[in-house]
Order: structure tokens, then C-alpha cells, then sequence
């Protein structure tokens, strides 16, 4: 299995600046290991079935993968009361 491409919006980048550092650490570690292995999150359920998610207690990483240009798309890092799952 070849390298992937983590591809983090800047939208995203912004909600992740507000975040405590200790946290935005973590985050980033798990983007990283994103690279090597975009299998590490778990499906999602029901209509959005095509995409997965980390969970990072309190924040949810919500991606979807591209397999033919292996790209990892990141969707939303957010406090699961806070998600909104439909972009």
C-alpha cells in the first residue's frame, strides 16, 4: 500500500486553530497516520455509508477516500455536538 495524499480544506484548517494545542497535536498525529493507512477509520452509517471517521474523544475526523488519485479527503473536525455531516 502506496502513500496517500491528506488534503485538509481551509475551513477546516481554521476550526482546528481554535482547538487547545495538546488536542490539535493529536489530530495532526492521526492525519499522519492517515497517510499510510486511510483504512483506520470506521464506515459511517446510512447515507453517509461512502465516508469514515475517527474518533478522537471529544472531536470526530470525518474523511472520505478518492482510491484512484489516494486521496484523503478531510470533510469536518468537530465536537460531535457540533458535526453537521452533510457537505
Amino acid at each position: 500500500m502506496g502513500m496517500y495524499y491528506v488534503y485538509v480544506p481551509t475551513c477546516v484548517r481554521k476550526v482546528v486553530k481554535k482547538f487547545p494545542q495538546n488536542w490539535r497535536l493529536k489530530i495532526v498525529e492521526k492525519l499522519r497516520e492517515l497517510e499510510i493507512n486511510p483504512y483506520l477509520g470506521v464506515h459511517m452509517q446510512g447515507r453517509y455509508s461512502h465516508k469514515r471517521k475517527i474518533v478522537l474523544r471529544p472531536y470526530r475526523i470525518v474523511y472520505f477516500m478518492n482510491e484512484p488519485k489516494k486521496v484523503v479527503e478531510i470533510e469536518e473536525i468537530e465536537s460531535r455536538g457540533n458535526m453537521s455531516y452533510d457537505r
